[in-house]
């Protein structure tokens, strides 16, 4: 039996019923409406589990295990800072 792999239009955004991957996204779309172009964001390891569980059930145990991007951005497990549950890193801008 084959998934219903979700489609994640972040133009138009439903929520998935994770707070990690809702998190990301809508961290993305925040970004994207302030000008901003995000290269990476980071997740501590509770939240980051929470986003490897929602890929695993999504689009299964194999792509759980592979780099996550999600419309582009890179979505990595930050083990180092206990501080922040997010941390965005963004594409550098070309000097005038």
């Amino acid at each position: 039996m084959r998934k219903n792999v979700p489609i994640l239009d972040l133009n138009n955004y439903q929520s998935q019923g994770n707070i990690a991957i809702d998190m990301v996204a809508e961290a993305i779309i925040h970004d994207r409406k302030q000008g901003l172009n995000p290269t990476i964001i980071t997740l501590n390891k509770p939240y980051y589990a929470m986003l490897t569980a929602w890929v695993e059930f999504s689009y299964g145990k194999k792509t759980s295990q592979c780099d996550f991007f999600l419309d582009g951005v890179n979505i990595q497990l930050d083990e180092w800072n206990k501080g922040r549950i997010l941390q965005t890193q963004y594409y550098q801008t070309a000097e005038a």
